[in-house]
C-alpha cells in the first residue's frame, strides 16, 4: 500500500522565531524504519522542530525501505512583532529630573514594561512619567508584548542625562545679633555652586559669595540662598535669622513743675518693652503712692507724664521722691 504521512502540530500560530513541534503519523508502506527529511534537506528523528520567522507551509518528507514516499504539510501562522519606539520630552535636565516618555504607537491591547536604568520602580504605563532623583547617565529599556504574546524590546543606551544640583548651605555670625548692632556676616558653605542669589527678607538682596548685611530692625528675618551650578541647576536653602530686641529704660533724676515749659513733667522713656504689664509709681518719703500710671506707648516710647501734682491735685513740695517701674 502507498505510504501516507500526516503531520500533527502542537500549535498553528506562533511569534517569530518560536518553535513548532511537528509529529509525523505514518501509515502504509512496508513499515519502519523510515527516512524522515525536513524541508531543509536534513535527516531528522521525530518529533521535528521548526523555527518559523514568517507565515507559510512547512513540510516533512518520509520514505520507506522500498522507496515509497509521501510528504506531510502544515500551515503555520506567524504573528508580527509589536512595533515599539519612544521619545522623551527632554533628554537632559537638573536633578531631580522628571521626564515624560511618549511611546509612538497606538495602544492596541499591548502591555508595556519600562526600565529607566536607575534601579528605581518599573512602570507598566503606555506613556509614563518618571523622576530621576540621582545624577548620572541612564539607559532606558522598553519591553512591549502584543496580545498574542510576541515581545519587542528596545533599549536606548545613555539616553537620559541628569545633571547634579549644587548643595546650598550657609552659616552666619553672630548667631543672635541685637538691634543695637544688627549686622550679620554670612558664610557660604555651598558645594558645586557657581553663582549665588541672597535675599534677606527685608527687600534687600546680594549676589556676592559671603555677604555682610545690616537688618533694619529687630525680628525674625527669612534669609534665603539660591545656589546655581555651572550647568544652571539650582538648590535653595532658607533659615530664619534672629535680630533680638534690646530694651532701654530712662527716667530723669529731677524735674521742675513750674509750668515754664522747660522740664515741667516727669515720665519714663523706654525702648523694647511691652505696653501690657507696664507700671510706674512715685512715692513720698513715707512710702505712700502719690502718683502712678499703667500707660506706656510703644509708638512714642514714652510713659504717661506726671505734672508734679499729688492725688489732691496740689503741687507736691520740693524734695526727694522715689519712683518704681515694672515692665516686660
Amino acid at each position: 500500500p502507498p505510504i501516507v504521512v500526516t503531520l500533527i502540530q502542537n500549535t498553528d500560530s506562533v511569534c517569530p522565531g518560536e518553535p513548532v513541534m511537528l509529529t509525523p503519523v505514518i501509515t502504509g508502506g512496508v513499515g519502519p524504519p523510515y527516512m524522515i527529511i525536513n524541508q531543509d534537506g536534513m535527516v531528522v528523528t521525530p518529533p521535528v522542530y521548526v523555527y518559523t520567522e514568517q507565515t507559510g507551509i512547512y513540510s516533512v518528507y518520509v520514505e520507506d525501505a522500498c522507496g515509497t514516499s509521501d510528504t506531510g504539510m502544515v500551515n503555520i501562522f506567524v504573528h508580527p512583532l509589536p512595533p515599539a519606539e519612544f521619545q522623551p520630552d527632554l533628554p537632559a535636565g537638573c536633578q531631580p529630573f522628571t521626564v515624560h516618555f511618549n511611546e509612538l504607537y497606538p495602544d492596541d491591547g499591548r502591555t508595556y514594561v519600562w526600565d529607566f536604568g536607575d534601579n528605581e520602580n518599573l512602570s507598566l504605563a503606555h506613556n509614563p512619567v518618571h523622576t530621576f532623583t540621582r545624577p548620572g547617565v541612564f539607559t532606558v529599556t522598553l519591553t512591549v508584548t502584543s496580545q498574542f504574546g510576541c515581545v519587542t524590546m528596545i533599549q536606548k543606551p545613555d539616553f537620559i542625562t541628569v545633571y547634579p544640583k549644587p548643595n546650598a548651605q550657609f552659616t552666619w555670625s553672630p548667631e543672635f545679633a541685637s538691634v543695637i548692632k544688627p549686622v550679620v556676616t554670612f558664610q557660604n558653605l555651598t558645594v558645586n555652586g557657581e553663582s549665588y542669589i541672597w535675599t534677606f527678607g527685608d527687600g534687600d538682596s546680594s549676589g556676592i559669595i559671603n555677604p555682610v548685611h545690616r537688618f533694619p530692625n529687630a525680628g525674625s528675618w527669612p534669609v534665603e540662598l539660591i545656589a546655581v551650578s555651572n550647568l544652571g541647576c539650582r538648590d535653595t536653602v532658607m533659615y530664619p535669622v534672629e535680630i533680638q530686641e534690646e530694651f532701654t529704660f530712662y527716667a530723669p533724676t529731677a524735674f521742675s513743675p513750674d509750668f515754664n515749659q522747660d522740664n515741667d513733667e516727669f515720665f519714663a522713656i523706654a525702648h523694647g518693652i511691652k505696653e501690657t504689664g507696664f507700671y510706674l509709681a512715685v512715692y513720698d518719703r513715707w512710702g505712700e503712692v502719690i502718683w502712678d500710671t499703667d500707660k506706656y506707648s510703644k509708638e512714642t516710647e514714652k510713659s504717661e507724664k506726671w505734672n508734679g501734682r499729688a492725688k489732691n491735685r496740689e503741687i507736691v513740695p520740693v524734695g526727694t521722691y522715689t519712683w518704681f517701674a515694672k515692665f516686660k
